[in-house]
């Protein structure tokens, strides 16, 4: 699993790329054979302002092609990562399910002499 950090609007540190890859690779260790590839983009939105202005957004790569996307918003950029990783980890296992539930339904169909039924 390739993952790729990218910091808009601030210095990224040794810290927070730490913290960035121990989230992601706790969060995707059942799905690493799936992934192909992990960008994460962190953003300063205010800049020195302050308030809910840091933003993550993970973007995850999938063997399937299949491409998911996942941002959030906060006012820490440590709680942004920890939502980006539980709802990007959340939406990999479902799209894993979905793909997975599809291609048994395929093969039960064609085990059990169905023919795929041309689209009208």
């Amino acid at each position: 699993m390739n993952i790729r950090i990218n910091a808009q609007g601030f210095a990224l540190t040794t810290g927070i790329a730490d913290n960035v890859y121990e989230r992601l690779a706790w969060a995707f260790r059942r799905f690493a054979e799936e992934i192909v590839a992990v960008d994460v983009y962190l953003k300063d939105i205010n800049g020195p302002k302050g308030g809910a202005d840091k933003q993550a957004s993970v973007r995850v790569q999938l063997r399937n092609r299949t491409t998911v996307y996942v941002e959030t918003v906060r006012d820490n950029l440590y709680a942004a990562m920890g939502d980006v990783s539980r709802r990007a980890k959340r939406a990999v296992k479902r799209s894993i399910k979905k793909e997975t539930q599809a291609a048994r339904g395929q093969e039960w169909r064609f085990r059990n002499g169905f023919e795929p039924v041309a689209d009208r």
